[in-house]
């Protein structure tokens, strides 16, 4: 079963205690009490309720054994807090640490702005799986700092290291949230499969820079491939037309969201077209 609830956890235990296996029911409740903090945690983390996630600490430490699935959960909530003091001594009492609890420590760096420390533990990382080149790359993304991007992309070329979609559309991202179009468009070209994903990014990156003609030139392209452009693609797009002040471009490519792909239009994409047709209106008034 995918999804558990309370009530196929109680049948399941009560099977088992009617079967005489006891030992096994008291061991699903342990787990069921196990994944139920887990799943506490993970709510404690999105609503930074950090009074609740130190009770839970407190209680798994004293009455439960703290697994390398409770550790991690633990973890990132620390770092996702705020509270790195108190993750990197709990991260340095772990004894067996995966990947996920260097990209927690990473991610929780990066988030606070600590680029040299969140650069240390990478380094200090013995497996660097996608999730984490992806978070530090997109940790130098949201602070700007291109140097380390670039450090990070000199590393991947000199360690042989293939650039796969989901690392490269991070790349694109980065480089184009620090206005470097045409090195993203550089590892945009050079990916070896193009999802969505990497289509959507390398066109919104574009757009925001001012590359009008030449994001309308790859949404094209883009229709040409089996990949469907989504809602944000489509938010790149009309953002580009609006940067070239091209109207029945926009209206054309606003119609066929729902008329061709079937995307019913958000808020965001009508907001993309009023601003569109606005500011060709403001530069018609002022012509005439």
């Amino acid at each position: 079963m995918p999804e558990r609830d309370a009530v196929s956890w109680n049948v399941l235990i009560s099977g088992l205690v009617k079967c005489g296996k006891f030992e096994d029911a008291v061991n699903v409740f342990r787990s069921m009490r196990k994944k139920g903090l887990v799943s506490t945690l993970s709510a404690c983390t999105a609503l930074s309720r950090l009074e609740l996630g130190k009770e839970i600490d407190h209680f798994v430490r004293k009455e439960v054994e703290l697994t390398t699935i409770m550790g991690n959960a633990l973890l990132d909530m620390y770092c996702k807090c705020g509270c790195l003091d108190i993750a990197r001594k709990f991260f340095d009492e772990i004894l067996n640490k995966n990947v996920n609890c260097w990209t927690s420590m990473v991610s929780g760096y990066l988030n606070c702005g600590h680029l040299d420390e969140a650069r240390e533990f990478f380094e200090r990382s013995p497996v660097r799986d996608v999730v984490l080149w992806t978070a530090m790359i997109n940790g130098c993304a949201q602070l700007g700092a291109l140097e380390q991007g670039k450090w990070i992309l000199e590393y991947l070329n000199e360690n042989r290291i293939v650039v796969d979609t989901i690392v490269g559309t991070a790349l694109i991202e980065m480089y184009t949230k620090c206005a470097c179009a045409d090195k993203a468009l550089e590892i945009f070209y050079g990916l070896s499969k193009k999802d969505t994903a990497s289509w959507t990014s390398i066109i919104c990156g574009l757009a925001v820079n001012g590359e009008a003609s030449k994001a309308l030139e790859l949404f094209s392209e883009m229709q040409r491939t089996k990949e469907k452009p989504d809602d944000i693609t489509f938010i790149g797009v009309l953002s580009a037309c609006n940067h070239g002040g091209l109207v029945e471009e926009g209206r054309g490519i606003f119609d066929s969201m729902s008329k061709v792909y079937q995307i019913e239009p958000k808020l965001e994409h009508y907001s993309c077209l009023i601003d569109l047709l606005g500011r060709v209106d403001c530069w018609l008034k002022q012509r005439s």
